[in-house]
């Protein structure tokens, strides 16, 4: 059927076996985003859009990196033509500037003209907390990543930029309840950042430690005071 599960698994599950069809259905996602009335559809779709974009510039999301996974847009598993298809949308064009972006400001402006233009955008959302935490905007990230989640709950990328804001907050305990909300993502994932050496795992053990350090050294202070 076609409808946005199923694009979204072909988006996804069809990478790089067949980059055609993984482009048509990326495509068809980009078309509910705009066509949509139905505001769960929508944010399923721009979540699609967002996994879609995880396997083919990022390895984290992949167990194992070299069949799925970095910067797979720029090699030779797509065509010239491929690309400029895929480019020439303008909603999936503009999701791609968002992802491709290092200006932490201009990934926010793409991100505010998505959202403006389209509601219940998970992914849009997600960029634009992950690039406001860069920014050291942690509650503006804060409102941004917590309303991502409540449209996308599986988002594990979410959960780490979550604890991040939090932490950026003074909020420790927040942001250890964000890394456990991740975790139980992952089981239901049946993924552990472990499973792949290029995962998320070093990245959440250092946190983890900066984390409780900082809740310790709070704990303390307020006992010598």
């Amino acid at each position: 059927p076609d409808d946005v599960a199923n694009n979204s698994y072909l988006a996804v599950g069809m990478l790089p076996r067949d980059p055609d069809t993984a482009i048509e259905s990326a495509l068809r996602l980009a078309n509910t985003v705009t066509t949509s009335k139905d505001a769960e559809e929508i944010a399923g779709a721009d979540a699609g859009i967002g996994v879609f974009l995880e396997y083919i510039f990022g390895y984290y999301t992949a167990p194992d990196h070299n069949f799925c996974g970095y910067q797979l847009f720029y090699s030779s598993v797509f065509s010239e033509e491929q690309k400029q298809k895929l480019l020439s949308d303008p909603v999936i064009g503009a999701y791609l500037e968002l992802r491709t972006s290092k200006d932490h400001s201009e990934k926010i402006s793409i991100a505010d003209e998505l959202i403006d233009k389209y509601d219940n955008l998970p992914y849009a959302l997600y960029e634009r907390g992950y690039s406001r935490n860069q920014l050291s905007e942690f509650s503006d990230a804060l409102t941004d990543l917590t309303k991502s989640l409540e449209l996308d709950p599986m988002n594990a990328f979410a959960y780490i930029e979550l604890a991040v804001a939090y932490e950026g907050v003074d909020d420790y305990a927040g942001s250890l309840r964000a890394i456990e909300d991740m975790d139980a993502v992952l089981d239901k994932l049946e993924y552990h950042p472990t499973m792949n050496e290029r995962g998320i795992g070093v990245y959440i053990d250092v946190f983890l430690n900066n984390t409780k350090h900082a809740m310790y050294e709070e704990r303390t202070d307020s006992l010598l005071n």
